[in-house]
C-alpha cells in the first residue's frame, strides 16, 4: 500500500465575489498566482457563502 498524505492549503488572492462571477476560473487563477497547480485527485472545499454570492442569493 502506498503512503497517503493530506495537505490542507488556503487559497489567497480571491477577489470579492459578485453575482455572476465564474468561481472555477477565479479559484484556478488564484491557485496559479500562488505558483501552485491543481492536479487529478485534488479535492477543493468551497464555502457555501461564496457560491451563494456568485449565484446572486446573498
Amino acid at each position: 500500500m502506498s503512503a497517503r498524505r493530506l495537505v490542507v492549503t488556503g487559497v489567497h488572492g480571491l477577489p470579492e465575489i459578485r453575482p455572476g462571477d465564474d468561481l472555477a476560473t477565479l479559484i484556478a487563477n488564484a491557485v496559479r498566482a500562488e505558483g501552485e497547480q491543481l492536479r487529478d485527485g485534488d479535492v477543493l472545499a468551497v464555502a457555501q457563502k461564496i457560491v451563494s454570492k456568485s449565484e446572486g442569493r446573498i
